[in-house]
């Protein structure tokens, strides 16, 4: 489960067989079954090394491992995301959002929000990347409908609180933009996890329309 490309491959093929083969026929039980067991054994041994931001601020090499081991993540969340209606929805979800995002992920992503230290610049600039390329693993379609998944519930508090970060920052000097920038991404962000509403709040602290 390393390229997204192949296992978006191989959810194709899956999905396209499902239209000529009954989904309890004994093969099809076998192929999903063997998938459902790939996805479990790969989130398993996907965990991030829990290092707080000093180390990984005091050491290169640690900084490269867990950004390395954060990609790693990342492409397992959009190989996760690719079987969405060929298993269970309950099972991705606790796969991608618990066991991944809130299970391994999260100490490094309050590790870039500390290193943000909730203000503009660099630091805020990774942390709102992080927050995107994990938003952006994720299916849609989890967060359509109502309320987001339980398992969502920790990363939600994590982009808010960048959120707030931005909009307590709205009326200090942002030259060239680059906090408006930010908000506006942080709002597309808030808005495909299911919180409009927030998102527009952040927009329109910073004076954009359309986000």
């Amino acid at each position: 489960m390393r390229s997204v490309s192949q296992t978006r491959a191989v959810a194709a093929l899956a999905a396209e067989l499902l239209v000529y083969v009954p989904a309890e026929e004994e093969r099809m039980v076998e192929l999903l079954g063997g998938v459902r067991g790939a996805l479990e054994a790969a989130a398993e041994a996907a965990a991030l090394p829990p290092w707080p931001p000093a180390v990984l601020a005091a050491s290169p090499t640690a900084a490269r491992v867990a950004f390395h081991r954060f990609r790693s993540a990342l492409r397992l969340l959009h190989c996760v995301s690719a079987f969405e209606g060929l298993l269970a929805r309950g099972l991705l979800v606790g796969l991608a959002l618990g066991r991944l995002v809130a299970g391994s992920m999260m100490p490094y992503l309050r590790g870039a929000a500390a290193g943000a230290g909730l203000g503009g610049g660099e630091g805020m600039g990774f942390a709102v990347a992080t927050a995107e390329a994990v938003a952006a693993a994720l299916h849609p379609d989890w967060f359509v409908g109502g309320a987001a998944p339980a398992e969502a519930v920790v990363f939600l508090e994590h982009v808010a609180s960048l959120a707030r970060g931005l909009e307590q920052q709205a009326r200090q000097p942002d030259a060239g933009g680059a906090r408006a920038g930010l908000a506006r991404r942080l709002a597309a962000v808030l808005s495909r996890l299911g919180d409009g509403e927030r998102g527009a709040r952040l927009a329109a602290a910073y004076g954009i329309r359309g986000a």
